[in-house]
């Protein structure tokens, strides 16, 4: 090699390294913004969580003060939009969040709670019971937002220090220094007090755990091959719960389980191929299929597609009602027109005698301006509790051609609820 390339790839190794050198600086400077960044958005997170605890915790105090229903109804809301903001916060701090249930739970209790309150709490105030209930929540929460301020003030003090997602990724151990944000609010879990099991119509509402009834695995066996037209034999008992009130078993690619009461579930895993039936044809086998299975008075609520697949709901009619709140969801495979999939989990069985005490011409007349009136029916409608509540289902158009449908309460002649389709 001549002296004049030797110089030449001298001069070009060294500009090479001084370009690397001011790339590596330069990224170096970017990835020290990034941290920062990071690090103020994750310490902004927390203060935004500690304001809406601190907004929920002053709204659940405000309860105890309030006495006619438009003010209970506000602060109903209030503490409601508080639980949300908590908890959006909590999952975008900078640790897994799953560790605190005690917290997250009262949490979307207290929320679910005052919003379940809301609409009645604007006509008559709170009962005696429910301001003890927000009483009880006020103390807790107050203590919580207390604990959470606390940890605000240490960690601007710089006495711990907030968690890293690169840390968490790098799999870094904890600082040995200073102790982590997510220990700290792990401590406070540890002695957060267990949240009181309540009773009301919402969806966090306590229920006591099904209990099922003792059977032989003979009689679930048999109930499994009836409902599959095969022999008992045939069947393989995949696994049975403590008690032998419910069993699992297994044939081919299906799967079923069953209790005393016979079949509540089947799925089928296998790959359904092109369609050769249409909607029309699947929904006659299915409402066939009921029939044989023993499910009576039932009336095709819902149908749609997925692929090659048609899947059904079918609700039960009581007294010239429709049940939404006890149906029996079906698939049926459009290539072979065979069951697919069947979930009679959401059969209900009550006692209770709803009362229509409001006309259905009593409830049409509660059609806003705006909707077309399609059709309308008597219904029993599932409340976010699981109550059944006695309505007029009005299904209606709207000015721009989409379906509304409105549900009256047929006890108090006011909307219950309203689906946009």
């Amino acid at each position: 090699m001549s002296k004049r390339a030797k110089i030449r790839l001298t001069t070009y190794i060294c500009a090479a390294i001084l370009s690397l050198t001011a790339c590596s600086f330069i990224s170096r400077s970017r990835l020290a913004d990034y941290r920062l960044a990071a690090r103020h958005s994750s310490q902004l997170s927390f203060q935004e969580m500690v304001g809406a605890v601190d907004a929920m915790s002053k709204a659940l105090e405000k309860s105890l003060y309030a006495t006619d229903g438009s003010m209970c109804s506000s602060i109903c809301a209030q503490i409601y939009a508080g639980s949300q903001a908590a908890q959006a916060t909590m999952a975008t701090l900078p640790f897994s969040t799953q560790e605190l249930e005690r917290i997250s739970g009262f949490v979307g209790l207290a929320g679910d709670y005052a919003y379940t309150l809301c609409r009645e709490a604007a006509v008559n105030g709170f009962t005696d019971e429910q301001r003890q209930n927000l009483s009880a929540m006020a103390e807790t929460a107050g203590t919580f937002a207390q604990a959470l301020r606390t940890l605000q003030n240490n960690l601007n003090d710089g006495i711990i220090s907030m968690d890293s997602r690169e840390r968490e990724l790098a799999n870094v151990g904890i600082d040995s220094e200073l102790t982590r944000l997510s220990a700290e609010l792990k401590n406070t879990e540890s002695q957060f007090p267990e949240g009181e099991q309540l009773v009301y119509d919402g969806k966090y509402s306590y229920e006591e755990e099904k209990q099922y009834q003792a059977v032989s695995e003979e009689q679930t066996r048999q109930s499994a091959a009836e409902f599959l037209h095969v022999s008992p034999e045939q069947l393989r008992l995949e696994y049975e719960y403590e008690g032998g009130g419910r069993r699992c078993y297994s044939l081919d690619s299906r799967s079923i389980c069953t209790d005393a009461m016979g079949v509540e579930t089947m799925t089928d895993s296998r790959l359904v191929s092109e369609r050769k039936i249409d909607t029309g044809a699947a929904e006659q086998i299915a409402a066939e299929f009921l029939q044989r299975a023993g499910f009576e008075k039932m009336q095709l609520s819902e149908s749609r597609e997925h692929g090659a697949v048609a899947a059904m709901c079918f609700v039960c009619i009581q007294e010239d009602a429709a049940c939404l709140d006890s149906c029996v969801n079906i698939a049926i495979a459009l290539d072979d027109g065979s069951v697919y999939a069947f979930d009679a989990t959401g059969m209900r069985t009550s006692d209770e005698k709803l009362q229509w005490t409001v006309t259905k011409e009593e409830a049409e007349q509660n059609l806003p301006a705006g909707l077309n009136l399609l059709e309308s029916r008597k219904v029993s409608y599932k409340s976010p509790g699981g109550s059944s509540v006695p309505c007029y289902e009005l299904k209606c158009s709207n000015e721009k051609g989409g379906e509304v449908k409105l549900y009256i309460n047929a006890e108090t002649g006011k909307q219950q609820e309203i689906v946009i389709l």
